[in-house]
Order: C-alpha cells, then sequence, then structure tokens
C-alpha cells in the first residue's frame, strides 16, 4: 500500500512549522548555520536552537539524519537538493601496483561516487553513515569497511564484487 507524504507525516506524529521547512531546506542544501541565519535576519544562536528543534521533531542526531529523515516523511525530495558535486580529480589515479585492499577499495569508491555526481550530504541521506564518517572515509582519514563501502556504492547505483584467492590480499572488481 503506497502512502502519501502527508499520510507518512501524520502516522509518524512528526509536524514542522512553515518557519522550519525552508530552513530545513537550506540546511538540506548544505548551507551553515551563520548563512542561513544572515538570510532569515536572526542571530546564530537563535538559528541554533531553531536547528536543534528541527533535529528533535524528525528524531535526528545530525544535519544529514535530518535530511534523510525528512525525505522519509516527505518534506524533502531529493530533487529539492541542489549541492555542487564532490571535488575530487577529474579521474583520480589509479592505485599504485603494490596498494593494499584498502587503497583499491577507496580507489574504486571514489570513482563510482565522481561518476554519479554524489556530495557527501547526499551519500550520507542515502546511506546509514553520518556526514563526518563519509568525509572521513572519502579523505582516506579513517579505514573503510567492506560494508561501508557496499553501501556508499549501492548509493551511487553500483556494486562490489570481493573474490577470495589463495593469496592474502584477495581481489576486488
Amino acid at each position: 500500500m503506497i502512502r502519501s507524504a502527508a499520510a507518512r507525516r501524520q502516522s509518524n506524529g512528526v509536524s514542522l512549522s512553515d518557519d522550519d521547512r525552508p530552513i530545513l531546506r537550506m540546511i538540506a542544501n548544505g548551507r551553515t548555520n551563520s548563512r542561513i541565519a544572515r538570510v532569515f535576519c536572526m542571530s546564530d544562536e537563535t538559528l541554533k536552537t531553531k536547528v536543534t528543534r528541527i533535529y528533535h521533531k524528525l528524531g535526528a542526531r545530525d544535519r544529514a539524519h535530518a535530511v534523510r529523515r525528512a525525505i522519509e516523511l516527505g518534506y524533502l525530495q531529493l530533487s529539492d537538493i541542489r549541492l555542487a558535486p564532490l571535488r575530487y580529480a577529474p579521474d583520480p589515479p589509479p592505485p599504485p601496483v603494490n596498494a593494499g585492499v584498502q587503497d583499491i577499495l577507496l580507489y574504486k569508491v571514489r570513482r563510482c561516487v565522481m561518476t554519479a555526481g554524489l556530495n557527501k550530504t547526499e551519500l550520507a541521506a542515502r546511506t546509514n553513515l553520518s556526514y563526518q564518517q563519509v568525509s572521513k572515509m572519502m579523505a582516506g582519514r579513517t579505514l573503510m569497511t567492506l560494508a561501508h563501502a557496499q553501501e556508499i556504492l549501492k548509493a551511487c547505483g553500483s556494486t562490489l564484487h570481493v573474490y577470495v584467492t589463495n593469496d592474502a590480499e584477495g581481489s576486488l572488481m
């Protein structure tokens, strides 16, 4: 049974005010709190309070989670989000011949994300990862598990096949 966005919102008991929706839309589009506060002619502290209340109403823990919840409840659509794609080299250089599985995995994920034209906020909204996790993984500052890689690639419309061979490394396709 397909339910309308209004029916989903009503059944979940979530009700955003008319003042909350434009703020949420600007959050989804990657605007900082300072920028949003200037647009709405309010102090940074007032806006911070409003954003915290929006998180609470949506049951969200951070910006990306709030955007995902808003999409699930019908307050936002993916077409409402207009962000620049991630800024990677036009074609990331391939990993060196002696690269480990982590380097190859990161290369394949970056290439897929770049091809799909997704940004970090969109990746976080489409996966169960936080914006910070996506940022750290895409920058190579934290290890990316196979489960995380598969989740990101699925959000990009791709898949990851892992073949285990007799050698220690195996291979990624």
